[in-house]
This record gives structure tokens, sequence and C-alpha cells, in this order.
């Protein structure tokens, strides 16, 4: 029999093609028709939730104590001022229900196709199965055949029904992977085939290693509790047990019922690179599906993010696997796309322009209208454009922390492009970006023939020693710190004039403490983490395999891959590998961090990666240290986003502005303007508007480089290759 030829969709930007799958029992042959139909995405209902705007509408109706939320599926509850008792109905009977719950779904008849759309691991082809093509569901006659992969034909035996025709879309048959031009299309219109699928079904593949227990044991667990938009953890209204959401809640699961839960975790689904934004663009329906087996999606996603936030958990290599995972169950789709690339680069995906493509569906508008699909080009330089395309987007080049001088980094791609293909999350300086290298500064980058980025910045040390680099295990990260201890670490202080024992403790971490951090979130303070590195300093030769809470679970991950770095001014930090001494660190005009920089001929630069430099991650390197008592400490805006405030401890004041700028007069062409924050701002921005010209500036005008100058700031402009 012949083997299936695809017909061309007649617009690829309005046709998609669907299966239907035909009916049979598990061990028939499988049987398939495949159809062209139009996919229009349909208008916007009528009623539109208001989101933060409705929560704070609701806040104004509650009694005092009492908070309003809203779920990942859109609905709101309220908790009251203890956390412990959550409900979905307004604590004021004579508020109406109508005014907070869910409008009814106004669906548009026939402007949509009904279809599941099938999340899956691809697999190789090493064993194919065959699918017989017939030309509806009312024919007996195969007129050809397509091979598929093992896994999706498992799935399709699993999903199909013995009595009626299923419809599905289904990646590796609805688009012709050979047709270059089409894929180019089709792939930019994933993001509406998932976003407006009857639901989508997530299949990790058949049942084994007590997979049906892992799946109930987990769709119990996400019963229990409630995660917000603003990603906060509280005990689902109605629940059994109001104390499993929290941190140091331990579970009452035996060692069978953790290792079923490994094994499920460690399916290749969750490694999978294009299941983010398939599973990230479902609807309230989407299940996961393990061999006969399926659970609510939102469950899942609950128990998963629910274990992510446990201190500890008793089975060996949970822990490590839902740090590896856990990202996919954070509500993604207001997330920059730099973020996007960062947080995800560990995933697979056998195309390296995949690194991109595949997590465009989560990308804004402003985005995808820079990057577009086009499987022709080399991946290089498709990572070069869409480098170039997040600096236009948010005026900033953060995207330098994530670069490396890893062995084996493509000779093609400039040192100040981030490898994406490779895994650059363990050696960006990722977590939560809180601090501010730049302060609130716009990149001044030109792009010159040859490759080379012209960017403005200063030199604000240069590295003297370098020490590392740290490795995954446990015992290396815990060896390390007691090597990089400095030998007068109990009484010595540190060139910002705090205690060497804190500064220390700090930058292993890179200030991801409590007193730095305000958040609801299980972090330690200065004082704990103090304490916990004093008591495995005064263990010299032991305890460095013994898991040292609370240092061991903040340094094992954030050390992984770095080195410890000293000055020659006298600051010490954590540095990118591949850093030597006579290197120069930087704080570069719009990046968040401080950036390591290698000198090359003719005066030029490669970027050698992101570090964090205690002492110089504040704004220092532009404005100067801050004024005491000040200290810069970090919280989450209503969009979610880790931003800065000033407190004063002495005086009780907190201030949103820095109180180096507050001693800057403003030009007066200059006026502040408000604005919300869009998915495409960068972390740290205020708009400014220019009275005389009409420019909008997304940072602040005093730190211009013509401002900096004119107060004397070095400022240098360095060639990037």
């Amino acid at each position: 029999m012949s083997i299936y030829q695809y017909s061309a969709l007649a617009n690829p930007n309005v046709d998609i093609r669907l299966v239907k799958l035909l009916p049979g029992r598990f061990h028939d042959d499988l049987r398939i028709a495949l159809y062209h139909v139009p996919l229009i995405r349909p208008p916007a209902p009528s009623r539109v939730r208001l989101g933060q705007a409705m929560l704070k509408e609701l806040q104004q109706t509650l009694p005092a104590g009492w908070a309003a939320w809203e779920n990942l599926e859109g609905k709101y509850f309220f908790e009251d001022d203890g956390g412990e008792i959550t409900t979905w109905i307004h604590p004021d009977p004579n508020v109406p229900r109508s005014s907070y719950e869910a409008p009814p779904a106004e669906p548009v008849a026939g402007a949509l196709p009904e279809y599941e759309a099938l999340s899956y691991t691809w697999g190789t082809m090493d064993n194919p199965q065959i699918v017989r093509l017939q030309a509806d569901e009312h024919s007996s006659v195969d007129h050809s055949i397509l091979e598929i992969q093992q896994n999706l034909a498992t799935a399709l035996r699993h999903l199909r029904y013995p009595d009626k025709s299923r419809v599905l879309w289904i990646d590796a048959i609805c688009i012709n992977q050979k047709d270059i031009p089409e894929r180019n299309v089709q792939v930019t219109r994933m993001k509406d085939i998932y976003r407006l699928a009857g639901r989508v079904v997530a299949w990790l593949g058949p049942e084994s290693e007590d997979s049906q227990h892992a799946l109930s044991t987990l769709d119990y667990l996400g019963a229990q509790i409630e995660y917000t938009k603003d990603q906060f953890r509280l005990p689902a209204p109605d629940c059994a047990h109001p104390q499993w959401f929290h941190s140091y809640t331990d579970l009452p699961y035996r060692e069978d019922t953790w290792r079923s839960i490994l094994e499920l975790f460690r399916r290749p689904w969750f490694d999978r690179l294009w299941v983010t934004q398939e599973i990230q663009l479902a609807n309230a329906r989407a299940v996961v599906k393990c061999g006969s087996d399926e659970i609510p999606w939102s469950r899942f996603r609950r128990a998963l993010y629910c274990l992510r936030c446990k201190r500890e958990l008793p089975y060996k290599g949970l822990s490590t696997r839902i740090m590896q995972i856990g990202a996919l169950a954070r509500p993604l789709q207001g997330f920059n796309f730099r973020v996007l690339l960062l947080t995800f680069s560990d995933r697979l995906c056998s195309d390296p322009r995949d690194k991109v493509y595949g997590l465009l569906g989560l990308a804004s508008q402003e985005v995808l209208s820079q990057v577009r699909p086009q499987y022709s080009l080399p991946f290089e330089e498709i990572y070069r454009d869409t480098f170039l395309c997040l600096l236009d987007q948010t005026q900033r080049l953060d995207s330098l922390s994530e670069c490396t001088m890893r062995p084996g980094r493509p000779e093609r791609l400039p040192s100040w492009v981030p490898d994406w293909s490779w895994n650059t999350r363990d050696q960006a300086v990722l977590y939560n970006n809180t601090w501010f290298a730049s302060g609130n500064s716009r990149a001044h980058a030109t792009l010159h023939p040859g490759g080379v980025l012209e960017v403005t910045g200063v030199h604000v040390s240069t590295v003297l020693a370098v020490q590392g680099p740290v490795v995954r295990q446990d015992t290396q990260a815990l060896a390390a710190i007691r090597n990089w201890a400095p030998d007068d670490i109990r009484t010595g202080l540190y060139p910002t004039g705090e205690s060497l024992v804190d500064a220390f403790a700090s930058t292993m971490v890179m200030n991801k403490v409590k007193d730095h951090i305000s958040t609801r979130g299980s972090i330690p303070t200065l004082q704990v983490l103090r304490e916990s590195l004093l008591g495995h300093l005064s263990q010299p030769g032991e305890g460095d395999g013994v898991d040292v809470s609370p240092l061991s679970r903040l340094a094992t991950e954030i050390l992984r891959g770095r080195v410890f770095i000293t000055t020659d001014n006298g600051y010490f930090g954590l540095g990118p590998p591949g850093t030597q001494p006579g290197d120069l660190v930087c704080t570069i005009l719009g990046c968040f961090s401080s950036i390591v920089l290698r000198a090359q001929p003719h005066g030029a630069f490669a970027v050698v990666g992101g570090s964090y430099v205690h002492g110089l991650s504040n704004g220092e390197g532009v404005l100067g240290p801050l004024p005491a008592p000040w200290q810069a400490v970090f919280r989450t805006d209503e969009a979610g986003v880790f931003v800065p405030y000033f407190r004063d401890p002495r005086a009780g004041v907190d201030s949103d502005e820095d109180p180096r700028l507050r001693a800057l007069d403003l030009d007066p062409v200059w006026e502040c303007c408000a604005g919300e924050r869009t998915r495409d701002d960068p972390q740290l921005y205020a708009r400014y508007r220019n009275r005389d010209t009409g420019e909008v500036l997304n940072s602040d005008p005093r730190l211009l480089p013509e401002a900096l100058e004119g107060r004397g700031v070095a400022l240098r402009r360095f060639r990037l290759v």
C-alpha cells in the first residue's frame, strides 16, 4: 500500500488538519481519516473578567482581615486573616455571587471545529508503527498508510474509543513535517491550536511503576490546595487537610508512594520542550493521562507545586527531580520571553531552533511580530536575532547574564548571544533577579558590521583569584563553602562595612535571604543562614555529606557550576565557569547583573558570563553605595514581578524611590508618567516622557549616559565579539 501523500493546505494561515481516530478495539489496526478545516480565532466574549482590577474591587467589599484571591482557572475565593480558612463564598452575604463568580461561557455556535489536542513526546522512529488512512469514518477501504512513532501509536490505542470516532490534533500527523514553508506557518499557529482545543490531553505513557497509585495520590493532594495567579499556596475551600499546603507540613506517604511519584515524574514528557506551551495554553478541562488513568491537569499542577515548595521530601532524588520540572506548574503566560527561554533551556528538543520556536506560543504579540519561525536559517542566526528582539522590546541587556564560555560553544555564535541550545539555566544569574547592578538604567548598545555589539558600562573591579567550579553534588557544594571561607570570617569586615561572615553567607546564596526579599516563601533570614554557616564551619572535615539546613538546600541549588571570585578591590562573589584572573567585572547599563568580560585582540572583549559580586549588585557601580541605614528589599508587584523598594529600619520608613536618586535633580524636561506593566517590560522599569520631544523611556533619565558622565561616572564603551 502506498505511503500517504499530504495535500497542501489551501491557506496555512487559516486551515489546519485534524485526525479522526476511527473506533476499534485496543489491538486492532490503527485507522484514521485526515481532513482540513478552518480554525479562526473567535471574537472575545461580551463579558470579560477584570483580573487584578476585579480583585481590588472585591478587596474593598471584604470585612477586615479577609483577602480575595484568583486561582489559575480564574475563579475567585476568599481567605481569612489567619490563612487557615478559605471559601468560595464571600464572607458578606449581602455581596451577590454574580459580582464575583465566573459568568457562563458564551460559545459561538459553529465558530470552531471540535477537537482535542494531544501533548506527548515524539520518541524515535527506531520501531515505526503503521496507521492506515481511510477517506472517512464510513469507508472500509484503506487508501494509504503513514508511519508514526511507537509512543504515538501507544497513545492512540489508549485514546481510541471502541464505538465512536475521536477528533484530535497531533503535531506529527497534522503538520507536514517535510514541508518547511507549511511548518513555518503552522508552528506560529500552535498557540491558537492548543488554546482553542476542547481540551488538551497530556499523554505520559502506558501504565507502569505503579503509575495508577501515583496519579490517584497526586489527584487527592491537588484537591487540598489552591494555587493563585500570584503564585501563593493556600488551603483549598472545603479541603480535608488544610495544613498540607504549608511548606513545613510532612505528608503521610509511605516509601512505595514516594517511589511511584518519582517514577511518574521521571517520564520523558516532563523533559520535552514543546509540552511547556502545550499544557500552559490548555483550558481548565485539560487532563493528564497515563495508561487508562487520567486526572485533571489543574489538580496535577497544584500537587506538583505543593511538593516543589516542601522544605524537605523523604525520598532520595525526588526533590532534585521536582526542582527540574517544577516550573511547568507555574502560570507562565505573563512571563517575559527572556525568562521563558532561560527557564526552559534545559528541556529537550531535536532541533536547536525549537529552543526558541517551541516557546513562541507563550510569547507576546510584540515578540511574535519579530520572531517568526524560519527553519531554513541556522540556529545561530535565530539566537542572535532573538537576542536583538529582546533588546529592542525591553531596552535591556539582561540576556548577557546567560552567556557562557563553555567548551563546545558554537564558533559562529557571538559571545554576547546566549547559547540556548545548551542548558543555560544552571549558569545564568537567574534566581528571581533580586538585584539591580545597573540600577533602573536602559541599555545603550549598537550593532556594528561583523557581529560586534558595542555596549556602555563601568569597569568596577578586576578578578584577582578564582576557586571552583562546583558540580551538582551536595557534598562538593558544602566542601567548597568550607574551602572558600576567608580565614578571618568570624572577625573580619567587608568593604561595605558589614561583617565578613554576613557578606560571605549572603554571597553563597546570592543574597536570597528574607532580609533582602519580602516573600511568604520559605527562605531563611540572614541570621539563620549565618548560624547555619558557622555551624558547618565549626566541624572542619566533617558533615560535608550531611544536609545542613538551610545552607545546603539553597547553596547546592545556587552554587552548582559557579566559581568563587575575589577582586582587586577586596570584593568577592560568584562568577561563571571559565572566569580567569585578570577578567574584568563590569556594570553594563541595562543589565541587572554584573558581567565578566575578557580582553580580546584589537580592543574588543568577549562575554564570560553573569556574576553576583556582593556589594556591587544594587547599583553601586553607577550610583555609589546606599546611604546608611537604607537597605534594598525586593517584593512582588501586582504582576507578580520582583521589584526593589528601599527601607530605613531606624526610621521605620519604606520608599519606592532609591534614596540615591532622590538626592539628584531630575531634568525638568522629563516627567514621570503612569502606565501598567506589560509582559515585555523589564523587571525594573519606570516610565518618563520628554515634554519637548514626546520620547518615552522605560528607565530613569538620571541614569542616561550623559547624566552619569556629568556626575563623574567613568563610563566605557565595550566592543563585544
